[in-house]
């Protein structure tokens, strides 16, 4: 991790096989330019992406239920 370690993404997600991502990300960064790329990247790759963002510090038990569920019905 560090700086730069977002151009990973690429090569883990198809060394993973990966086709659908759950992303928990905060409100704030949803639309960010550093977040769309990341996006772009995993678009490119054809990865599925169901996001979450009804986050906030110190998350309650409420709330990873809720992500949870969002998790669960990304099909």
């Amino acid at each position: 991790m560090g700086a730069g370690a977002h151009s990973q993404i690429p090569d883990l997600v198809r060394k993973h096989d990966c086709r659908r991502l759950f992303v928990i990300i905060d409100a704030a960064l949803l639309g960010s330019a550093f977040y769309a790329g990341i996006k772009g990247q995993l678009d490119a790759a054809n990865v599925q992406i169901a996001e979450y963002s009804d986050i906030g510090p110190d998350p309650s038990a409420n709330t990873v239920v809720r992500a949870f569920e969002v998790c669960r019905d990304h099909q």
